[in-house]
């Protein structure tokens, strides 16, 4: 798999669509947000599959908890993933042409 890199023509292209003076510093920002919020997500399905193994074990009868719930915060979560990791290749492509 080759990577890409930012063309020069791709840098002006990113620099008039997101006019930040400080491009690095928001990029950044970003991956942190992002990866906060997908550390957020991940628990939160972490802890409902162990509440419904619980009730399983249990054999109480599991109330209509809503699975696409369930599967709509793993699916969230590793979108968010999936951006941050987007941001943090573009923060190395914004370092060749910031420096």
């Amino acid at each position: 798999m080759s990577k890409h890199r930012m063309t020069p023509e791709e840098h002006e292209t990113y620099k008039r669509s997101h006019p930040y003076e400080f491009a690095l510093d928001e990029e950044e920002g970003k991956v942190v947000r992002e990866m906060a919020e997908f550390v957020r997500r991940r628990k939160r399905w972490e802890r409902n599959v162990k509440d419904r193994l619980r009730h399983a074990v249990r054999g109480e009868a599991l109330d209509d908890l809503d699975d696409m719930s369930q599967g709509d915060d793993e699916r969230r979560a590793n979108r968010e993933h999936g951006n941050a990791r987007v941001h943090k290749a573009r923060i190395k492509d914004l370092e060749q042409y910031e420096d």
